[in-house]
């Protein structure tokens, strides 16, 4: 049954009344035709849960309600908005029944997350050059060119072929530790 029903409000206090009205049900002052709503009266639904025991729903989804609304719509067809408000209630006496079981899956869930920030930030500083003997993130690099000294060597034993030597080495990089003069090349360890 949808039975329209038109609304005004009181100018004084905001109160709903009906439109007959004379006055408002809630200050008594009188009430002028000026702001009009429309607004359905929907009696309770009745389901066809199907023989679908919503505890095992809200089990089978390991108690996460938007889970447990879309698997119910999935067993019964009915629309989430309405599945939505048939599990409201077994969410609310679940809530209140485990509370303590809710707060320490909260803390552990909050641990869980520091244990991830710290793992985070442990790769983050890993990716920070340092020393292998102190540790110091003061660094200096020196990149290699090409050498001129190994090219002649280079050119006079193996001929054309030699120049290339020269090159040997050219595209690696030293680095020097500023704190206790350690030198070693650019990713070995």
């Amino acid at each position: 049954m949808n039975d329209t029903l038109e609304y005004i409000f009181c100018s004084e206090c905001g109160t709903k009344c009906l439109k007959e009205s004379k006055f408002c049900s809630q200050c008594g002052t009188k009430i002028f035709d000026i702001k009009i709503a429309d607004e359905s009266i929907i009696e309770e639904k009745e389901y066809d849960l199907k023989g679908v025991n919503l505890q095992h729903v809200m089990q089978e989804t390991s108690f996460i309600k938007a889970s447990s609304i879309r698997r119910l719509k999935e067993l019964t067809g009915i629309d989430l908005e309405d599945c939505r408000k048939i599990l409201e209630e077994p969410y609310r006496k679940y809530y209140n029944e485990n509370s303590d079981i809710l707060e320490e899956k909260r803390k552990k869930e909050d641990d869980m997350s520091k244990i991830r920030r710290a793992k985070e930030e442990k790769i983050e500083k890993e990716k920070v050059v340092c020393c292998p003997k102190c540790g110091s993130t003061s660094l200096t690099a020196q990149k290699k060119g090409f050498g001129i000294g190994k090219a002649m060597v280079g050119a006079s034993l193996t001929g054309g072929i030699g120049l290339v030597a020269g090159n040997i080495g050219a595209k690696k990089v030293r680095i020097t530790c500023l704190n206790c003069g350690k030198q070693f090349w650019a990713g070995k360890k």
